[in-house]
């Protein structure tokens, strides 16, 4: 009987790194690392788009508020007519909000499909990511009535069934099943939660309707509950540290004018407003990354859905995978071929006028 030597299995060959100027994530099914360093990658390839755009828009709801605000305050101080000053105010205030809803939305939809677009390879204007999002405002209006909707109906049928209850009169088994109730829809809640978490990015991407989007999300979530309360969980540890520098910085704001030197106010002041405005671009930030973060979850669901069954780091070839970059001849990392013409139905369209 012949016998030979066992030798080890050589070692996987290392991923070649990312190339500069093309996709911002691996062409393979995505791990938490990859999500995590692949949001960094995306936003760091278009910070005009992620940083840039966010702040023209804050800026763009800011200014024009002080200055309205600021033109009713002096308008009603100089009247001496303080229900005229409120009736301005409140009218500014209507219109600053909803002026503020509409840039919101139009953000949100610019964010995710440049998202999109740059970790497959694209690199999209800033003029072109802007006037995507307006394609996205009114099905996120949509979408936000339709759940408020679904929220006072939730909060009906609780208040029907605890006045059910209480015409009956039994009062022990009334407490009973508000206990149970609430101790029910806690988990409902966070599991409703983690299900819809790929509304949003269904409505931009895709190009579908709030109740298409909303069943898209439970579609791409199917079987996959477990993992995606995980990545949102490793979102929430990346927040932490944010959020305690947040509090860190808003330290001083709270100690100001606690000492009884005039100086020492003075600085805390100064240094409370500086703490304050670098918490407030923390806060943007991570806001931003978060807008990233969801979205390469979304594309890696996207591929998991044409390929369910292979684990983390599995290739992603083109026929398995249809959901390219439009517009764009640039070969998948990792790949020889180039992504087909994607179905029009089922992914974001070309930019317009492309």
């Amino acid at each position: 009987m012949n016998t030979y030597p066992s030798y080890p299995s050589p070692p996987p060959a290392p991923e070649a790194p990312l190339p500069a100027g093309g996709p911002t994530v691996p062409n393979r099914l995505l791990g938490v690392g990859d999500l995590v360093s692949g949001s960094f990658r995306t936003i760091k390839a278009a910070p005009r788009i992620f940083l840039g755009l966010p702040l023209m828009v804050a800026l763009g709801v800011g200014l024009p508020a002080v200055v309205l605000f600021a033109a009713a305050l002096a308008a009603g101080l100089a009247t001496d007519n303080a229900s005229s000053m409120l009736a301005v105010i409140i009218c500014t205030g209507i219109v600053v909000g909803l002026a503020a809803i509409y840039l919101v939305l139009r953000l949100t939809g610019a964010l995710t499909t440049a998202a999109y677009r740059i970790a497959l390879g694209e690199r999209p204007s800033l003029a072109a990511a802007w006037q995507e999002g307006r394609l996205v405002v009114w099905p996120l209006v949509g979408l936000a009535g339709l759940l408020v909707v679904a929220y006072f109906a939730a909060i009906v049928a609780f208040i029907a069934i605890i006045g059910g209850i209480a015409v009956v009169g039994d009062s022990a088994g009334g407490a009973i099943a508000v206990v149970l109730m609430m101790f029910c829809a806690i988990p409902a809640m966070y599991w409703l939660m983690v299900k819809l978490v790929f509304v949003y990015s269904a409505i931009a991407i895709e190009r579908v309707g709030p109740v298409t989007a909303i069943r898209r999300s439970f579609r791409l979530t199917l079987g996959m509950w477990w993992v995606t309360l995980g990545r949102l969980l490793m979102l929430v540890l990346l927040a932490m540290p944010v959020i305690f520098l947040f509090n860190m910085l808003s330290l001083p704001f709270q100690t100001a004018f606690e000492s009884e030197s005039a100086g020492a106010n003075v600085a805390l002041g100064i240094g409370g407003a500086v703490a304050g405005l670098l918490s407030v671009v923390l806060n943007f930030v991570f806001q931003v990354y978060s807008y990233v973060y969801i979205t390469l979850m979304y594309l890696d669901a996207r591929r998991r859905e044409s390929m369910p069954t292979p684990g983390i780091g599995t290739p992603v070839d083109a026929a398995s995978y249809p959901y390219g970059a439009p517009g764009t001849s640039a070969a998948p990392y990792g790949g020889g071929n180039s992504y087909p013409p994607p179905a029009p139905e089922s992914v974001i369209r070309p930019y317009p006028g492309s």
